[in-house]
């Protein structure tokens, strides 16, 4: 298990001083993602959410059933896929069904009024883990204003909002920022769902790389955009 630098940047979301989150240059969520779920393993099941296709889901996690929920029909649809609402989890699969619940790149596409009952929902259907990304501040997307991508069929391709890294600490997050310290980042926000007991150890992140000077605020529109197919309520 790997702990956290002793020595945090202490630069808040808006690039200026202020709380300290911890940070490191991008890496791609692919492998970083893994990376802080491990110390809450091993896993049997998660629920993807906003999965679209069931890539990011099936291509990270060594679990053993992977179930995906989207309101959109994917191109390609994957083994345990579903049509349904993201706020509607516990309706559709009960409470405390899955051992990691995964939201990436979905909740910036939802009303700002509809982010904590999308967190109460992931909360609630996840034993383990509930793990959240979303750019850091607001990023444009609008699939009227990018007709040739290739999700520019999909009307919940827009950006309703945006968050920073307190929203999601005020809440009980673990939070890294990937890619930086400032706007445009990804923040990865985590939190242990397990029943706390004397008996449950406190789990640190993973190592972020060393931060180096050639490092910047990731400006404009991050690269993972468009890449998710999301569940909106």
């Amino acid at each position: 298990m790997c702990a956290l630098p002793e020595t945090r940047q202490t630069v808040s979301s808006a690039g200026s001083a202020g709380d300290p989150w911890s940070w490191q240059e991008y890496e791609h969520p692919g492998t970083l993602v893994p990376k802080l779920g491990e110390p809450f393993g091993p896993f049997d099941s998660l629920l993807d959410v906003g999965g679209g296709g069931g890539t990011v889901g099936l291509g990270v996690w060594r679990v053993s059933s992977i179930y995906v929920l989207d309101t959109f029909p994917p191109k390609t649809t994957p083994k345990n896929f579903r049509l349904g609402d993201a706020l509607d989890l516990v309706k559709l699969y009960g409470a405390k069904s899955f051992d990691i619940a995964q939201c990436a790149e979905v909740i910036e596409h939802l009303p700002k009024e509809k982010g904590p009952l999308l967190l109460a929902a992931l909360e609630a259907v996840a034993k383990r883990l509930v793990i959240i990304t979303t750019p850091n501040g607001f990023s444009e997307q609008d699939p009227a204003l990018s007709p040739h991508e290739p999700w520019a069929d999909n009307p919940y391709q827009k950006h309703l909002c945006g968050y920073t890294p307190e929203e999601f600490a005020e809440r009980g997050y673990s939070i890294l920022l990937n890619g930086g310290p400032g706007i445009g980042a990804q923040i990865i926000a985590w939190k242990d769902v397990r029943p706390k007991s004397a008996d449950t150890p406190t789990v640190a992140a993973v190592t972020p790389r060393q931060p180096t000077h050639q490092t910047r605020a990731r400006q404009g529109r991050p690269p993972w955009a468009g890449r998710r197919k999301p569940a909106r309520g």
